[in-house]
């Protein structure tokens, strides 16, 4: 049975980057960690409840709770998908594997028992120099975007693993079951509101909207959380999705709807006026009078 646990989690282990990698093709970043984040806190908390274990709320714990939450799960989890969005999952891997490593130094200077001796020392030097030929490599130094991922990548290794070894300093003995659920649901709970914050289930819905084989699109406000380069990339996507089919686009930002083939102005319940941009700036109406504010704003 040992063994097959151990060949399980050297599996897990060993997948985990490359599903990472997949999963960045088809889900926005901070939607991705906070459905898996939900989705472990939901089988814990099943577990927990099982074996009818208690969470404590005191202060230490709660404290604990938002450390391993906040560093450990949510930043260093982050960190980890952004980069794989530059680096290859093999690497991420490789990079990963430096955590024992960080672990011990923090350990040698926050825990007086668990000083390094010599033997750990050359090990870790020997590792470290493995790290640094890995990322000396002419096409990673080379290349900005494999570069700054790896250092990302380790920086979430560093920012990970100084919650292991803070959680042994503390006096107050605490349950790893119970700490992991309340962590994974604090970090759960950050990236759905980063991801609601940032846009990312908008541009989700619009994927979805976009795989759909539908004869007639109706989009409203669909890029109001988005940020000026992210709304330009989706209309640019929705231009060439609409591309001999019928959209239908309710909007009040004019940069979204002057691509349209017909602009209807609705104003009281009415169709105010109609036509293409040009036309109805042209007009000096209530659109030219709107779209001048608008761009007022960008003068």
């Amino acid at each position: 049975m040992k063994y097959f646990k151990l060949i399980l989690i050297c599996f897990i282990w060993s997948t985990t980057w490359a599903v990472i990698k997949i999963g960045l093709d088809r889900t926005p970043l901070m939607v991705g960690l906070a459905l898996r984040f939900s989705v472990a806190t939901i089988a814990l908390g099943v577990i927990i409840f099982l074996k009818r274990r208690k969470i404590a709320l005191d202060r230490v714990s709660v404290q604990n709770y938002l450390v391993v939450g906040l560093l450990t799960m949510a930043l260093s989890f982050y960190c980890t998908y952004w980069a794989e969005k530059f680096i290859p999952s093999g690497l991420t891997s490789i990079l990963w594997t430096a955590m024992p490593i960080v672990v011990g130094i923090f350990a040698h200077f926050m825990l007086p028992d668990e000083r390094l001796r010599l033997a750990q020392v050359m090990a870790i030097l020997i590792a470290m120099a493995g790290v640094i030929v890995i990322l000396s490599d002419r096409q990673l130094v080379f290349d900005r975007e494999l570069l700054w991922g790896s250092v990302v990548a380790l920086f979430g290794v560093v920012v990970s693993s100084w919650p292991n070894v803070l959680l042994k300093t503390r006096p107050q003995p605490y349950d790893s079951l119970t700490m992991t659920a309340m962590a994974m649901l604090i970090a759960a709970l950050v990236n759905f509101i980063g991801a609601t914050v940032g846009g990312e289930w908008q541009k989700m819905a619009i994927a979805r909207a976009y795989m759909r084989e539908a004869e007639v699109l109706i989009l409203d406000e669909p890029t109001a959380a988005l940020d000026a380069r992210s709304e330009f990339e989706v209309f640019k996507r929705f231009k060439e999705l609409s591309e001999g089919k019928t959209a239908i686009l309710i909007s009040h930002r004019f940069s979204s709807v002057r691509m349209a083939d017909r602009i209807l102005v609705l104003a009281d319940g009415k169709v105010e006026a109609a036509g293409i941009h040009d036309e109805l700036v042209a007009q000096s109406g209530r659109y030219a009078e709107l779209f001048e504010l608008q761009a007022a704003g960008y003068r």
